[in-house]
């Protein structure tokens, strides 16, 4: 049976050296997920760690775009104001230029027809007068 000792011999040392490579993966392997686990781990608190402080970043981005708008607002007001003041007095001037405008010509149009009136008076008178006159001598001729 020398033979069947050398097989057992071989195929033993084989199989001991087969469990102690299983033992060795299944350590390498419990390690590595334990380093995996840890890693995850970590990579999951600075994940959060990172959306934290983008978050915050981001809302104090906001808070400094919206305090900017708001003085942009009220930087644009402070400009705008002496222009509308000074767009409201022009207004205003052309307004009273206007009303100016309006009651000289008023005055003159009024003078305008007073004259009218009076000539067309005088005119009547005239052709009145004419007219009596030439119906007077034309009553004397007739009555000759």
């Amino acid at each position: 049976m020398g033979l069947g000792s050398f097989f057992k011999n071989l195929f033993g040392s084989a199989s001991n050296k087969v469990e102690s490579g299983v033992e060795s993966v299944k350590n390498v392997a419990n390690e590595s997920a334990g380093k995996s686990d840890e890693f995850l781990s970590g990579l999951g608190n600075k994940l959060s760690d990172a959306y934290d402080a983008a978050k915050d970043s981001a809302s104090e981005a906001f808070s400094k775009a919206s305090d900017m708008a708001e003085d942009a607002l009220e930087t644009i007001k402070d400009k705008a104001a002496p222009m509308i003041d000074k767009a409201e007095e022009m207004v205003d001037a052309a307004s009273e230029k206007a009303s100016e405008v309006f009651e000289d010509a008023k005055e003159k149009v009024e003078d305008v027809v007073e004259d009218v009136k009076e000539k067309a008076t005088e005119t009547y008178q005239a052709a009145k007068e004419k007219v009596e006159d030439f119906t007077n001598d034309k009553n004397e001729e007739n009555a000759q």
